[in-house]
């Protein structure tokens, strides 16, 4: 799960993305948490953004998925 925020120009563009994904995906339920931040499986991000984009909003990811503890050691190890 990915957590991501939808940013609006205000609090009605906001809550319009809400409403256009309910109706372009009914199946696929929204639920805010009580920061007003969302919880979504992965796949449905590009989904999402498509939507807010049309509403005048965007979404940010939250929490980034960490890099591994391979990937950060790589950075301090000189290249040969």
């Amino acid at each position: 799960m990915v957590r991501v925020a939808v940013i609006g120009l205000d609090e009605v563009y906001r809550q319009g993305v809400f409403v256009e994904w309910e109706s372009a995906y009914p199946a696929r339920t929204l639920r805010q948490l009580p920061d007003g931040t969302c919880l979504i499986p992965p796949e449905w991000l590009d989904d999402l953004r498509r939507i807010a984009a049309e509403c005048c909003s965007e979404v940010r990811v939250i929490n980034e998925p960490k890099a591994s503890r391979r990937d950060f050691l790589r950075r301090f190890a000189p290249k040969l």
